[in-house]
């Protein structure tokens, strides 16, 4: 359930990723590129127009990670 996100992912373990809101057309594409990060848990939020990440995800791939849903995943406005 989305609460003042526009779009949700969850990562709950190796495969399995949950793509809510404005990135959902976007599901296939997402959980590949989750599954090459290496990243097994955690869950990132737009918030407002921007992306935010939760602690489980390292901060040394949220740069990359933000690069790839700006340009392969545009949100709608």
């Amino acid at each position: 359930m989305l609460i003042l996100s526009k779009a949700k992912i969850t990562v709950g373990g190796p495969g399995e990723v949950i793509v809510e809101g404005a990135w959902a057309e976007h599901r296939a594409r997402i959980a590949d590129f989750v599954g090459a990060l290496g990243i097994e848990q955690g869950s990132v939020r737009l918030r407002f127009g921007s992306v935010v990440f939760s602690r489980e995800i390292p901060e040394a791939k949220h740069q990359r990670f933000r690069n790839f849903l700006v340009n392969e995943c545009p949100v709608r406005r």
